[in-house]
């Protein structure tokens, strides 16, 4: 499957690393470039933007930061939403209120997910240890 993951902070790297590791093509973006750099060494397609990186791809997560964040990566002519075909979706992992992925719901309809994420950096660590020696811990 070809999976993009906008948003690679400590979880969303992590997560980009584990679907690499599991056969995944992925397609990364980051607000700082330099985060992807280690993802694309790994064999990860680093994207120009986030609706290029959904135009990549069969599914796109999002973890970013904060509502603020999740708005500026989902809406706009360069959005997740801009680039993601109708018969693709958006699996939603950022820790945000309920009231920012219910109006993300009301812009991007049946094609998100709302995927919250249970546990922490600790945990994904402690199953991601070759991530680790590889310079993504």
């Amino acid at each position: 499957m070809n999976v993009a993951v906008v948003g690679l902070g400590a979880m969303g790297s992590r997560i980009a690393a584990r679907l690499l590791d599991h056969g995944h093509d992925v397609v990364v973006w980051n607000r700082d470039p330099e985060r992807s750099r280690l993802l694309v060494e790994r064999g990860a397609t680093a994207a120009d933007s986030p609706r290029a990186a959904a135009e990549q791809a069969e599914a796109t997560i999002t973890m970013v930061t904060d509502p603020e964040a999740l708005r500026a990566v989902t809406e706009g002519d360069d959005g997740i939403l801009a680039g993601l075909a109708e018969s693709r979706f958006l699996v939603q992992m950022s820790t945000v209120s309920p009231e920012a992925t219910e109006r993300l719901a009301g812009v991007a309809g049946e094609r998100l997910l709302d995927s919250p994420v249970r546990g922490s950096i600790g945990e994904v660590r402690s199953r991601n240890a070759r991530d680790l020696r590889r310079g993504l811990g």
